[in-house]
């Protein structure tokens, strides 16, 4: 599996038989539509999710060796 971000509230998710999945987290949405139907994170949104987390860690402490 294979995410990709395309902003801070939206990505991609590529499985390994290549079904894609875009999920915007703003608007609470995937394609495998799971997300919406049942007002309960797919698979697909929580990988999304880790994936923006770990950027944002990424981003803070660049941030923070940059300014010390």
């Amino acid at each position: 599996m294979t995410a990709q971000l395309s902003s801070s509230d939206e990505g991609r998710v590529i499985q390994a038989n290549n079904d894609i999945y875009i999920i915007s987290l703003r608007d609470g949405t995937c394609f495998c539509r799971q997300y919406q139907a049942n007002s309960i994170l797919c698979g697909h949104a929580i990988t999304c999710i880790f994936i923006v987390t770990a950027y944002r860690a990424a981003r803070d402490k660049a941030y923070k060796l940059r300014s010390a």
